[in-house]
């Protein structure tokens, strides 16, 4: 029994010991600062429309803000950052027939095939911050919280590959079908199309959490002459949703200025086709954050 007891201390000693180094150098500390950081990584922008594959891409963001730490390793911090994210969605191949007449007058199936349609999304956001967390005697720390982003620029760039053939009831075709094709003097053949375009999303509501490493002394005493910038490297990930403000039905649209002719351009496609009544963003990435400590008097002791 007395061993038992004596095991029961220790362990108890023991989970003292290892939470006082944990904490320890934040006992009667507290500090403001100004926060600078900047981000870097994937991100996508997803319609969960069935017909579209979403593969991202770059994404970058920049922040300013006020962090404020208080005793046992509290964090609070809060700001506004301006982020832009880049995201390519690719969509099925598709056939679209339209009646057609030609010079001399005869009716004809104009057949388009679209193929490697893809489409570029870039849009612009800022808004403020709120995110908290905790620092630990190892210089680690995180930030777990949320975001606002207000869209301030939205576009859209989509290519894609079209082939025309034309369906001539009365004529032998190729193959013996009807269909002509492979003739540039006809028109029959293969261009690429870019079509361009803008859009606005609504409010984004962002989680947000990131971890990392705090680059400070060790043991020193703060006062008005310690050292006035940190900096902080972390991974964070950014997850979050938007109402959709506006959907079209126009997948494919004709540009042609003259009449009875056909120019056809697939149509920016994220607002086209959306299944859900929200649009979801993904940023995830790397994180370097440089703080300065505010002018004032505090006191700080690193302990182990």
């Amino acid at each position: 029994m007395k061993n038992m007891n004596k095991l029961s201390f220790l362990s108890f000693a023991l989970l003292l010991v290892s939470a006082q180094t944990l904490f320890a150098h934040c006992r009667d500390c507290s500090r403001n600062s100004v926060v600078l950081w900047t981000s870097v990584g994937y991100s996508n922008i997803m319609n969960h429309s069935p017909f579209t594959r979403v593969l991202g891409g770059l994404g970058n963001a920049i922040g300013i803000g006020y962090e404020h730490t208080a005793s046992r390793g509290f964090l609070l911090q809060t700001g506004i950052e301006l982020s832009l994210y880049n995201s390519l969605m690719h969509r099925s191949d598709t056939l679209h027939i339209v009646p057609m007449i030609d010079t001399q007058l005869r009716p004809f199936d104009g057949l388009f095939s679209f193929e490697n349609i893809n489409s570029r999304q870039q849009i612009a956001n800022v808004g403020p911050t709120l995110m908290i967390g905790a620092r630990t005697a190892n210089n680690f720390y995180f930030l777990i919280g949320g975001k606002v982003k207000f869209n301030i620029h939205g576009r859209e760039r989509t290519n894609t590959d079209v082939t025309k053939r034309g369906f001539f009831p009365d004529l032998i075709g190729d193959d013996h079908d009807g269909i002509l094709s492979n003739m540039p003097s006809h028109g029959f053949d293969t261009f690429s199309r870019l079509h361009e375009s803008s859009f606005r999303l609504n409010p984004l509501f962002i989680g947000s959490f990131e971890a990392g490493y705090d680059f400070s002394s060790g043991n020193f005493r703060a006062s008005r002459n310690s050292r006035n910038m940190r900096m902080r490297l972390a991974v964070f990930c950014d997850y979050g949703f938007s109402r959709v403000s506006e959907s079209h039905n126009d997948l494919i649209i004709n540009k042609a200025l003259r009449e009875r002719e056909f120019i056809p351009y697939i149509n920016g496609f994220l607002q086209h086709d959306v299944s859900s009544n929200f649009f979801n963003t993904l940023f995830t990435g790397v994180r370097l954050t440089i703080l300065f400590n505010l002018p004032g008097r505090y006191e700080c002791r690193w302990q182990m």
